[in-house]
């Protein structure tokens, strides 16, 4: 049944990018009650730690990401997304860990900035992807490109004299497109 099961695709894509949008909402709130606390750097392990998995989640963002496009799935594009947002998550705990330990007790604050600075990232990045596959839910007509090439190929066949009407929507992984064509009585 090609019609309404694909949509499980952007919604997955949905609620994965809302999981994103209320994780950085919670990091940005985490932030700004740190923001005054005076506290001192974690232990040199934890760099060494955030770094491996800077380069791991990084690996797994690349991956999936090329995956994602090329099967134009939203829901593998939401998940690499979140793998993205860990590593830049991370890096800014690298950078707020380093920071105290340059500037002492006084820079203690940039752990509590760092951590706003990515909840806003994730916050906006994810509003975007909701937006994408929210557009898909409403069957958005297929990209002109998509459009303009089925035409082409339509009226190239043969006995057929034109294409008078191209109605077209994306389901799961694939466009569902129906034509009107122009054929001799």
């Amino acid at each position: 049944h090609p019609y309404g099961h694909g949509k499980i695709e952007h919604e997955v894509s949905r609620v994965i990018s809302i999981v994103v949008l209320v994780t950085g909402g919670g990091i940005v709130v985490g932030g700004l009650t740190r923001l005054s606390e005076v506290h001192s750097p974690p232990d040199r392990l934890v760099l060494v730690v955030a770094v491996c998995a800077i380069g791991l989640k990084w690996f797994m963002y690349l991956y999936q990401n090329r995956l994602a496009t090329k099967l134009s799935s939203g829901a593998l594009a939401a998940d690499a997304l979140n793998h993205k947002m860990d590593a830049a998550a991370t890096a800014c705990v690298v950078v707020g860990t380093v920071a105290i330990w340059v500037g002492g007790q006084a820079w203690a604050p940039a752990d509590g900035v760092a951590a706003i600075v990515i909840g806003l990232l994730m916050i906006w990045v994810s509003s975007r992807s909701i937006w994408e596959a929210s557009s898909a839910l409403l069957d958005e007509m297929p990209p002109p490109e998509v459009v303009e090439r089925i035409r082409l190929l339509a009226a190239n066949f043969p006995k057929v004299n034109g294409v008078e009407k191209f109605v077209g929507r994306k389901t799961g992984l694939f466009y569902l497109i129906d034509l009107h064509l122009e054929v001799p009585g």
